[in-house]
């Protein structure tokens, strides 16, 4: 199935708002905001090491949700 760039975005929203808050927070400073991991571990107050792990485990959660959003 092809979707258009204006579905795939709706999904893309869908599948950021069924994020865990954590992992919403994480995905949006780093691929929406563009900020590094250094500024958003100063930001949330956690590891670089935290931040790293958090962001892998969010963007796994981003990609499950999105898939499983038709």
């Amino acid at each position: 199935m092809i979707l258009s760039r204006k579905e795939d975005l709706a999904r893309l929203e869908k599948a950021i708002d069924a994020l865990k808050p954590e992992y919403k927070e994480v995905i949006i400073l780093t691929k929406i905001e563009g900020l590094g991991y250094q500024q958003i571990s100063d930001r949330l107050g956690k590891s670089n090491e935290a931040v790293r792990k958090l962001v892998s485990r969010a963007m796994t959660a981003l990609i499950n949700a999105f898939e499983s959003i038709k």
